[in-house]
């Protein structure tokens, strides 16, 4: 499946994933992460290499 989503990126296609695979955190660079809590959701973009 990596290769694939690879293989769109290299023809500049954007590609959405939903996972709490760790694998697939540490091998996509770009993220958002949504944290839910009790008033709501908050959005976080993250690089990859990056803690938050």
């Amino acid at each position: 499946m990596l290769d694939v989503l690879d293989s769109l990126r290299e023809r500049d296609r954007a590609v959405g994933i939903v996972s709490h695979v760790a694998d697939l955190r540490r091998r996509i660079p770009a993220q958002l992460e949504v944290t839910k809590d009790r008033t709501g959701s908050t959005i976080r973009h993250r690089a990859h290499g990056t803690a938050g």
